[in-house]
């Protein structure tokens, strides 16, 4: 008689799947700021008190909900809850479910179940039943949540992303793909299990980044640590404006519309450069590779990105460089205090390329698309960043390639400096410590040029 093994059947959520990195989903974490995950509870509490307590005066129920928090906290849920009242009013004859409920795609096959969270369930007096999902930001369920909702899906049921920031009810439609998506998500699962750490551009918001072992300290981070993760453009924003970092990163507020940094064309066009770089020498044939980008980048773009790939390859073989790693993460995590209060930042940058010489060292290269800026921070957070991965007594160096002129800058760092960028780290961090995560208004506020394209200029002026 012959068995067939079973495996272990595992409940996985969506989220987890969608990190490719198994240290993300499982293990020890820090405390971390939480703001986003606070304001989505209040306004879900508020709701559900609300639809209970139909014929309470909002009034009351604003106060009872609102009454403890920050001023600029609860003038943003208030604004939530009224959008989703002008955009949700509940029919006297449907009934609103606010427990909340999980939908599920089963794999018998490999034992896994992978779902997803559903906030509210409104069923309506024609018996149609419409699942909601609650989000206090912008970004919509995923396609691969949406093949998960609909994969056990019945008839008269339908999904809907309640946006109440931007105040927008999105359908959540099933993907004409949804059974491939369905099918590499199972093939996904088993990353979760394997040891080791694949450090990227999430680690940015992970929970995880100051213990993993990606970004290191010089003692052991336990789980009672405060910790932040903080980018290169954020530590370079300290210099500026406080606030604008903290709103980011600490109290997560959202983002005005018409964000001029978001939408502006050589920003844009810069970003486009280094999307078609990072795709293109990842592959076998570059120059192929960047010519399929381009077939699908804005016209307007194409002879501006194809230039510069151009002048990009070229640089490279002028200075006998051979890329090995694209969007190189680095970094490391600072400490202050006793165990008692122990807080930390980890910082976090990514190298657009790694690269070779001739002589087999290791150069790291950053494309700059634009006129040249200040990249003190960018250096001493290379500098201490590689330090760990560049073995024996040699230099780090730097490439600068100014893409659209051909300039190249070349940046070296002894062994002995990178105590010296590691200090210069430490002091530009210190105001960190002592933000105070429940009070969005306590970090200081700098007026400067950068207010122009401040993605919170609006509100922030409202709270000056």
């Amino acid at each position: 008689m012959s068995y067939r093994a079973v495996p272990n059947h595992r409940k996985l959520a969506l989220f987890d799947l969608a990190h490719s990195c198994p240290a993300a989903g499982s293990g020890t974490k820090t405390k971390q700021p939480k703001a986003r995950l606070d304001r989505w509870s209040v306004l879900r509490d508020l709701l559900v008190d609300a639809w209970t307590n139909r014929t309470q005066p909002s009034g009351d129920l604003l106060d009872r909900h609102l009454g403890s928090l920050s001023p600029l906290e609860a003038d943003l849920i208030r604004r939530m809850y009224l959008n989703v009242c002008r955009m949700l009013p509940i029919p006297a004859d449907a009934e609103v479910g606010s427990v909340g409920h999980s939908v599920s795609f089963d794999d018998a096959d490999n034992g896994i179940t992978v779902s997803v969270h559903l906030t509210f369930t409104i069923t309506h007096g024609d018996g149609s039943v419409e699942h909601l999902r609650l989000k206090t930001g912008r970004a919509p369920s995923t396609s691969e949540e949406a093949a998960v909702v609909w994969a056990g899906a019945e008839e008269g049921e339908s999904f809907t992303d309640l946006m109440a920031w931007p105040g927008e009810l999105e359908p959540i439609e099933e993907p004409s793909d949804a059974e491939d998506r369905l099918r590499r998500l199972v093939e996904t699962a088993p990353v979760l299990h394997q040891s080791g750490i694949r450090p990227g551009r999430r680690c940015v918001w992970c929970e995880r980044s100051a213990v993993c072992g990606a970004y290191p300290a010089d003692r052991v981070v336990p789980t009672t640590a405060r910790t932040l993760n903080l980018t290169k453009t954020d530590i370079e924003g300290l210099g500026q404006c406080h606030r604008r970092v903290a709103w980011r990163r600490v109290h997560a507020i959202p983002r005005d519309d018409g964000d001029a940094t978001e939408n502006s064309t050589a920003g844009s066009q810069g970003r486009l450069f280094h999307d078609m770089v990072q795709m293109a020498e990842g592959g076998d044939s570059p120059d192929a590779a960047a010519r399929d980008y381009l077939r699908g980048a804005p016209t307007s773009e194409v002879a501006d990105l194809e230039s510069m790939w151009d002048t990009h390859r070229a640089m490279l073989e002028a200075e006998g460089l051979t890329v090995r790693v694209t969007e190189f993460p680095v970094g490391w995590t600072l400490l202050e205090g006793p165990n008692a209060d122990l807080r930390g930042v980890t910082l976090i940058a990514f190298i657009d390329l790694t690269a070779r010489d001739a002589l087999d060292r290791p150069v790291a290269v950053e494309l700059k698309t634009g006129a040249p800026t200040d990249t003190a921070v960018e250096d001493d957070l290379y500098a201490v960043g590689m330090r760990r991965w560049v073995a024996g007594e040699g230099p780090l160096v730097i490439h600068r390639h100014q893409v659209r002129t051909g300039a190249c800058q070349v940046v070296t760092v002894s062994r002995n400096e990178v105590a010296e960028a590691a200090e210069r780290l430490r002091q530009r961090v210190v105001p960190v410590h002592d933000w105070d995560w429940e009070d969005p208004l306590g970090p200081s506020y700098t007026l400067g040029p950068w207010c122009g394209v401040c993605e919170y200029r609006g509100t922030c002026e409202g709270y000056r």
